[in-house]
């Protein structure tokens, strides 16, 4: 198989990918993905996203306003944070850590994660801090197009996240 069509097919069934994930997929040496992720982003089939150290791509039919929803969706923590405010209403801080399971300060960060990344929002209601997902249409579209790539490996939230949008 020609390298520029397998990185192709792994990008657009992996949104998101990181070169790193690229290299143990493929088997290919660091340089030879370099070359053709260039050569593919150039010619318009993939875009690159670098908002921390490393940089993820993704298929050029992704639109660049769903990449922080991809990047985060495909951290599990940030995922389960996720899923915890989209099944609930109105939660607050310790209602997520209830329902997670993890220390105060994973759950801090990750939040903190996703609402600089513009996904969530911090908004206070009866002066209490809570969370909501910023731009619900936007999280629909995006799993609707996305959500049998990212979740390959679990089903475990299908149903309740649909319900809940």
């Amino acid at each position: 198989m020609d390298k520029d069509i397998q990185i192709l097919k792994l990008i657009q069934e992996n949104p998101g990918i990181y070169v790193r994930e690229i290299l143990k997929s493929t088997g290919l040496a660091n340089g030879v993905i370099q070359y053709h992720l260039g050569k593919l982003e150039k010619n318009g089939k993939i875009k690159g996203d670098k908002r921390t150290r490393y940089k993820r791509y993704y298929s050029a039919s992704v639109d660049e306003e769903e990449f922080p929803i991809i990047a985060n969706l495909r951290k599990k923590t940030k995922q389960k944070v996720l899923f915890a405010i989209l099944n609930s209403t109105d939660p607050c801080f310790d209602e997520v850590l209830q329902k997670i399971h993890k220390s105060p300060s994973t759950i801090s960060w990750n939040i903190s994660g996703l609402v600089d990344d513009g996904v969530l929002e911090r908004v206070t209601k009866n002066g209490k801090k809570i969370y909501r997902v910023k731009n619900k249409k936007l999280l629909r579209k995006t799993l609707q197009k996305e959500f049998s790539k990212l979740f390959k490996d679990s089903f475990e939230h299908d149903e309740d996240v649909f319900l809940s949008l």
